[in-house]
């Protein structure tokens, strides 16, 4: 007797940053009640195991990997195969620039910063009430505190074309203005 191959999808091309897993839930098995999912050797690790036909995918390095669904109907031992490309990301190397200390209300350059392939940057000082001028939406801007302290800085860099980021910080001493 002649069995047809079951038919499987293996779903969607799917894309994440580095360190991210992806999830692989739209997979459709047709007639298929084994299965076993392969990354060619690029090294990342399916999770529960490889032979769920819904799981996550994570640990690969960056690149474009084909992952491979070899689907098999286990009455008739005809089996068919689907893939499909996980993209990996790399994140920005963000450098937020060396500690800095200036006086109160006074402009402090945030000048070194250096954003790497970011093109969307976000700074904040956690809370400690100073401002960035023009923004805290620009590579390097200025800041500035009215309160003597020690404070924290942190920038985060966006690659707007993948959403990855990644952020560093540098601390900041503003001392009291002189008083004359």
């Amino acid at each position: 007797e002649i069995h047809a191959n079951p038919s499987a999808d293996a779903g969607l091309d799917k894309a994440a940053c580095i360190g991210e897993s992806i999830v692989l839930a739209d997979a459709t098995p047709d007639t298929a009640d084994v299965f076993l999912w392969d990354d060619g050797g690029a090294g990342g690790t399916f999770t529960p195991s490889d032979t769920v036909l819904n799981l996550t995918y994570e640990g690969a390095p960056v690149g474009v990997h084909v992952l491979t669904l070899l689907a098999t109907n286990s009455t008739t031992g005809c089996d068919t195969v689907d893939t499909l490309q996980a993209t990996i990301h790399p994140e920005p190397v963000v450098e937020a620039g060396t500690d800095k200390t200036g006086c109160a209300s006074a402009p402090i350059l945030l000048d070194d910063a250096d954003g790497g392939a970011g093109d969307g940057f976000l700074w904040i000082d956690n809370g400690a009430g100073g401002s960035f001028s023009p923004k805290p939406r620009v590579q390097n801007p200025s800041y500035s505190n009215p309160r003597a302290g020690f404070y924290t800085l942190t920038v985060t860099a966006t690659v707007s074309s993948t959403g990855c980021d990644s952020f560093d910080s540098l601390d900041v001493e503003i001392d009291a203005q002189p008083v004359v």
